[in-house]
C-alpha cells in the first residue's frame, strides 16, 4: 500500500499519499463463508499543476532582423505551446516549446491567441507583436532650380515614424539651400553648378543614406521630360513609378490626354500610383510645367493578369547561349545560325517589365535605354550584360518578322 494510504475493514482505501511511484498489493474479502484475494496496483504521481501564462506582452520587432523571445508559463513540465488563433507577424514561428522565433517580412501590430497546456490543463493568452521598419530612402533624384527662384523638395521615406533627415558630415547643398529634419530642401539658390550629397534618414529602429544631386542654373529653365518608358503592371499588384523632367522647380505634372489604367492616378508631383484593376494597353499624354514653361510626352502603361513578362514566341528558332550566364550572351538565327534572320535590336527587361538596357553588337546603352529605336541588323549579335545584377531578365529581341522574348538568368 502507498504510504499515507490505509485499507478500512469496509473496503475503503483513503489517506493522503506521501511518496511517488507504483505500488502493488493484494487485499483480501472475507465472510461467513469463505474469503477471496486480488491484487491490486496504485500508481501515485507528483502532483501535476496546470499551466498559467505569465508573458502579459512581447517586444516590438524590426523587418528584416532576427527575432527570438521566449513564452513563460508557470506549471508542470512538461508545457506545449500552440498558436489557437489570429497571425504571427510574417516570417515568425511559434514552437511547440514557446519560443516566437524568426525574420519578420512585413510591418504592422499583429494579434494572436496563444495556448499552455500539460496533462492538467491548458491557459490561453492575448498577444501582440509590432514589427517596426528602418528607414528606406525612396526619393532617387531631385529637380533642377535657378538662381534667385525659390526652391522647395520633400524627400521621401519608408520606414516607422518618426523619420528625422540630415546631410552626412562633410556634405553640402547648394548655396542658399538648407535641409530641415522633416525632409524639407528648401531656399532661394545663389549659385550655379552642379552639387552631389548625400541625405541621412533615420528613426528609432536604424537609418538610410542616399546620393541625390541637384543642378543650379543661372536663370529659369523650361521643363525637358527625361522618362522614355513606363514599367508594365498587373491587376491586383500595386503600381508606383515617379515621372522625371530637367528644368527649374517646382514643377507641376498633369494628364493632358488619354486615360491612365483604371486604379491609377497621377499626383501634380509626377507619380503615378495606385492598384490597376482592368487589363490592357493605356497610351496618354502628360505635361510637366514650371513657370516659363512645359513639356508634354505621351506615355503608355501596359497591365497584365500578372507582374512583370514572359517569354513569347517560343518556337521561334532565335538561340540564346550561355544561360545562365556571368557576363556575355550570343544571340543567333538558331541551330544552323539563319542568316535570313535579322536582329533589329533587343531592350533587357527587369522581373517587374522594366526597361534596363539596350543594345547594340554587345554596346551597352544602359543610361537611357530607348526601346523603340532600332539599334542596327545582324543576323548573330554578342552582349555583354556584366554590368547587370546577378537575377531574372528578359531579352525582347525585335527581327524583321515580329518580338522575341527570351528568359535569361545573369549569375
Amino acid at each position: 500500500m502507498p504510504n499515507g494510504l490505509t485499507l478500512s475493514s469496509a473496503g475503503v482505501i483513503s489517506g493522503t499519499p506521501s511518496a511517488q511511484g507504483t505500488f502493488t498489493f493484494t487485499v483480501k474479502a472475507t465472510n461467513e463463508v469463505g474469503s477471496v484475494t486480488k491484487s491490486f496496483p496504485i500508481t501515485i504521481n507528483t502532483n501535476v499543476i496546470a499551466p498559467q501564462i505569465t508573458t502579459t506582452s512581447l517586444p516590438n520587432g524590426v523587418k528584416g532582423f532576427d527575432y527570438n523571445e521566449y513564452l513563460t508559463a508557470t506549471g508542470t513540465a512538461p508545457i506545449t505551446w500552440t498558436k489557437e488563433s489570429g497571425d504571427l507577424p510574417n516570417g515568425l514561428t511559434l514552437s511547440t516549446d514557446g519560443v516566437i522565433a524568426g525574420t519578420p517580412a512585413a510591418t504592422g501590430t499583429f494579434t494572436f491567441t496563444v495556448k499552455a497546456q500539460n496533462s492538467a490543463g491548458s491557459n490561453t493568452a492575448s498577444l501582440s507583436i509590432t514589427i517596426n521598419a528602418i528607414p528606406t530612402i525612396t526619393t532617387t533624384t531631385l529637380p533642377d532650380g535657378a538662381i534667385g527662384t525659390p526652391y522647395n523638395q520633400t524627400l521621401a521615406a519608408e520606414g516607422t515614424a518618426t523619420i528625422t533627415w540630415s546631410l552626412l558630415d562633410d556634405n553640402e547643398l547648394p548655396d542658399g539651400l538648407n535641409i530641415s529634419t522633416n525632409g524639407v530642401i528648401s531656399g532661394t539658390p545663389t549659385a550655379e553648378g552642379d552639387f552631389s550629397f548625400t541625405v541621412k534618414a533615420e528613426n528609432n529602429y536604424g537609418s538610410d543614406t542616399k546620393s541625390l544631386a541637384i543642378k543650379i542654373y543661372s536663370t529659369d529653365v523650361p521643363p525637358q521630360i527625361t522618362t522614355e518608358t513606363l514599367p508594365d503592371g498587373a491587376i491586383g499588384t500595386a503600381y508606383h513609378e515617379t515621372l522625371l523632367a530637367t528644368g527649374t522647380a517646382p514643377i507641376t505634372w498633369t494628364l493632358e490626354s488619354g486615360d491612365l489604367p483604371d486604379g491609377l492616378t497621377l499626383s501634380t508631383n509626377g507619380v503615378i500610383s495606385g492598384t490597376p484593376t482592368t487589363t490592357g494597353a493605356f497610351g496618354f499624354m502628360v505635361k510637366a510645367a514650371n513657370n516659363i514653361g512645359n513639356a508634354t510626352k505621351i506615355l503608355m502603361i501596359t497591365i497584365d493578369d500578372e507582374v512583370g513578362i514572359v517569354e513569347t514566341n517560343n518556337d521561334s528558332p532565335l538561340r540564346v547561349y550561355p544561360n545562365p550566364t556571368s557576363g556575355e550572351l550570343t544571340i543567333t538565327g538558331g541551330a544552323n545560325n539563319d542568316s535570313s534572320i535579322h536582329i533589329m535590336n533587343v531592350v533587357i527587361f527587369d522581373m517587374m517589365g522594366r526597361a534596363v538596357g539596350a543594345h547594340l553588337y554587345g554596346r551597352p546603352e544602359t543610361r537611357n535605354p530607348k526601346p523603340e529605336t532600332p539599334l542596327g541588323v545582324a543576323s548573330t549579335l554578342r552582349l555583354d550584360i556584366s554590368n547587370l545584377p546577378a537575377g531574372i531578365y528578359f531579352l525582347r529581341i525585335t527581327t524583321e518578322t515580329g518580338i522575341v522574348t527570351k528568359k535569361i538568368i545573369k549569375k
